[in-house]
């Protein structure tokens, strides 16, 4: 997805790093990217293809930016060449919020849940349960899918030592409370939720609906899954077109036709140079006195 927003943005040149794995996943990556118009695909990742990417190598060229999530050594690596080299964020754990006023049937909620916890044991899980019945069924289905999930261990963490289940009366209360988080992912099973509430809400990717979920943004939904974390959803936005292009600013003079108006504008301008004492500055616009 990253992919191709840059190119609808026009960048001349692609490169994709993703890590070694195994060799099926390799050529589907290898054809996925042929597909995508990638300028050049490498198979390693981790802090050291940050480096390559940010300074260049004898075979990998310099990048100007360098936009994907990756693991704690990524960010880290991302944060120190910020700088030398353009980035999206410093990106945290994954987390996930979910608002829900069901009463039963929490299958696939907990399943989203999981979903998002097999990340990583730091891994956010956030759920906000209006009214006064739910949590309970959720919890149960909870013990029933972590027992017999694959990364058991590694869930059981995030949900026991990084997540939250909150009751509240009303939407009101849950849409406090996510503003306050600005979560990385937002899913919303409201039963009478209105589109046009969805301004109040502070997240990085909105689903609705139950049979929506956050896991289809990793995979399918965009037009991009690069998001903000660690509340930064309150200051920032998703990766998007606009991240691909830099913007500048153009004056011209051509001819003085009100020469008092541009001398006032200049005397305006040689007063602020002086109070800072800039005196070369005042000069340069004495000097265009008109």
């Amino acid at each position: 997805m990253t992919a191709l927003v840059a190119k609808v943005a026009g960048s001349r040149e692609v490169n994709l790093f993703f890590p070694s794995s195994s060799e099926k996943a390799k050529k589907l990556m290898l054809g996925t990217a042929h597909l995508a118009g990638i300028t050049n695909a490498y198979n390693f990742g981790g802090a050291h293809a940050i480096a390559a990417m940010a300074y260049g190598t004898e075979t990998i060229p310099k990048s100007d930016k360098i936009f994907g999530p990756g693991n704690n050594y990524v960010a880290e690596a991302k944060r120190q060449v910020f700088g030398d080299v353009g980035i999206d964020s410093f990106a945290g754990p994954s987390e996930v919020l979910i608002i829900s006023d069901k009463k039963k049937g929490f299958e696939q909620l907990a399943a989203d849940l999981i979903a998002q916890a097999e990340h990583g044991e730091d891994s956010k899980c956030i759920f906000i349960q209006i009214g006064a019945e739910g949590l309970e069924g959720l919890f149960k289905e909870l013990d029933r899918q972590v027992t017999d999930a694959p990364r058991g261990k590694t869930i059981k963490i995030a949900l026991e030592k990084n997540s939250m289940f909150i009751q509240v009366r009303n939407l009101e209360e849950a849409i406090e409370i996510n503003n306050l988080v600005g979560p990385e992912h937002l899913q919303i099973i409201y039963k009478d939720f209105k589109e046009s509430s969805l301004k109040r809400f502070i997240a990085g990717a909105i689903f609705i609906g139950e049979n929506n979920t956050a896991v289809l943004g990793d995979y399918a939904a965009g037009p991009s899954h690069v998001i903000p974390t660690n509340s930064a959803a309150r200051f920032s936005s998703p990766v998007s077109i606009e991240d691909f292009l830099v913007r500048t600013s153009v004056t011209e003079i051509k001819s003085i036709k009100n020469k008092a108006k541009y001398n006032a504008l200049l005397e305006n301008s040689i007063f602020l140079a002086e109070l800072e004492g800039l005196h070369g500055h005042a000069n340069a616009l004495k000097l265009r006195r008109k």
